[in-house]
């Protein structure tokens, strides 16, 4: 057995030899912050800090610091926000959580202090570098890592900390790329109540943002359900469902647009992933989940063996169109006796009689059809309105909706509007039947407002004392939130005090 003390001694001398050796070569020393922490190399930059690789020279420990503006010490309010959150996030133990170890403020020579986060070592890469390797993950490890964050946060919700800035370069993972543990909630209201700080962190974040972040709206379970949620998308699709030309396009886009369905990337994916990834990003906080352990308990019932059974030669085949698939194969039996240049002349001439001009799929812009709005139609006027313009129609899956009865389509890819450049069907959800809305959380009149633009109305009206909320804030519902209903009607509300 190793003597503490001993231990203790050996890594006083390697320190010392370390300063020995950097003295010797010229170097200067690593700066130590709040006289403990050694900065031994950069690891990054985020929208409001920056992370270093550090060591405890009081216990020779490895972890990582993260230093913030000094700003956010300089602004009374910003720095309560710090250290309240920074207090919370500490108590968080969690298998998917890297631990706080400490945090504070160190003085900067010239004046002013560094806000500051130390955390254990909790990976050696981020999810971010993941993907930048591998572009995409396997929809078996999405799903693992999904929900292991899915995890993290119902605990972290359970013990009031929202996190509001989940990504993949929060997100670090172990040398097998299998277990993932969740950085960075010490940050998420340092300068903003609402989790949207400046129009610098838009520019950042823009691809992350939920929409009630990009409009500076009260953020909750519902955000991190957002943001877990197009975090899976871009592991799965390779790509997240909102990257336009410029962060404000991103971010105007996903204000006004639902997402894209994650299987227009890959039609084989299972269309119940597409189901309950499509209502996690509902722009709407409502017509989301409400907890991260429901999108959790959704996600444990998908089966990721399940696939559409597509092929990239043959997306009909065994898929979404049956009689096209059995007229190719019939054809491919026809020309199997053929010589391979027969074979292609006849497949040419065939193209040419099913699609006139568009040989080889490919299409004038002229020729390029529109995609109807079918978003509102039942089935039948969405299938129509798809033939009108030369699509088929697939339904993908459904879900529940506070909108819309039952069979009506609640969302679509692509959207209506584009010209589609290949023959791609146009794929919908539809509703699974109507629910009652969800408007906790929100002022009574605003409250009042929602439910009135969606067919309902506000009945009985009770104050009642709730510390800590906002008077007029409606705290509590009947019938609650996701019970299935006939039509809209009445909710009994009980505001705060």
């Amino acid at each position: 057995m190793v003597d503490s003390k001993s231990a203790e001694g050996e890594a006083v001398t390697q320190r010392i030899a370390v300063r020995r050796r950097r003295r010797l070569a010229g170097e200067s020393p690593a700066p130590v912050i709040a006289d403990r922490y050694r900065l031994d190399r950069r690891l990054g930059e985020g929208s409001s800090a920056t992370v270093y690789a550090a060591t405890d020279v009081r216990s020779a420990r490895a972890g990582t610091i993260k230093l913030f503006a000094p700003a956010i010490a300089e602004d009374a309010r910003s720095r309560a926000r710090f250290e309240e959150q920074a207090a919370k996030a500490g108590r968080l133990k969690h298998p998917h959580i890297a631990t706080i170890l400490d945090a504070g403020f160190a003085p900067v020579s010239g004046g002013g202090e560094w806000p500051y986060v130390v955390t254990e070592p909790a990976g050696s890469r981020s999810l971010r570098g993941l993907l930048e390797r591998d572009g995409r993950l396997s929809l078996e490890r999405a799903m693992l890592i999904g929900r292991q964050l899915a995890a993290a946060l119902s605990y972290a919700h359970s013990r009031g900390v929202i996190h509001a800035n989940i990504k993949p370069e929060n997100v670090l993972v172990d040398e097998a790329g299998l277990r993932v543990k969740l950085v960075d909630f010490s940050l998420s209201f340092v300068s903003a109540r609402t989790g949207v700080v400046t129009s610098e962190t838009i520019a950042r974040r823009a691809v992350y943002l939920a929409p009630e972040q990009v409009l500076g709206d009260k953020v909750g379970p519902p955000t991190d359900v957002y943001g877990l949620a197009v975090l899976m998308y871009e592991a799965i699709a390779g790509r997240p469902p909102f990257n336009d030309g410029s962060p404000l396009a991103t971010a105007e886009r996903r204000v006004n647009e639902p997402a894209r369905l994650v299987g227009s990337w890959d039609p084989t994916l299972p269309p119940d992933l597409e189901s309950v990834l499509g209502r996690a990003l509902e722009r709407a906080v409502a017509a989301r989940w409400a907890m991260v352990d429901q999108f959790d308990q959704a996600l444990a019932g998908i089966d990721p063996r399940r696939r559409v059974n597509l092929t990239i030669d043959d997306p009909d085949e065994g898929g979404l169109f049956p009689a096209a698939a059995e007229e190719r194969r019939a054809a491919r039996r026809g020309l199997g006796v053929m010589v391979l240049a027969g074979a292609a002349l006849i497949a040419l001439a065939l193209a040419f009689v099913m699609f006139g001009p568009n040989i080889s799929g490919v299409r004038s812009t002229a020729s390029r059809p529109t995609v109807p709005e079918v978003a509102g139609k039942t089935v039948d006027e969405a299938r129509a309105l798809a033939q009108a313009s030369g699509m088929e129609l697939a339904v993908v899956g459904e879900r529940p909706s506070d909108r819309a009865h039952a069979g009506v389509v609640v969302q679509q890819s692509p959207i209506g509007g584009w010209r589609i450049e290949d023959d791609q069907p146009l794929r919908v959800t539809v509703s699974a039947g109507l629910i009652v809305p969800d408007v906790r959380g929100q002022l009574l009149e605003e409250a009042t407002a929602t439910l009135g633009e969606i067919g309902w109305r506000v009945g009985r009206v009770d104050p009642a004392p709730w510390p800590g909320t906002r008077a007029g804030t409606v705290i509590l519902q009947h019938p609650p939130p996701g019970q299935p209903v006939p039509a809209p009607g009445e909710l009994a509300l009980i505001v705060a005090q």
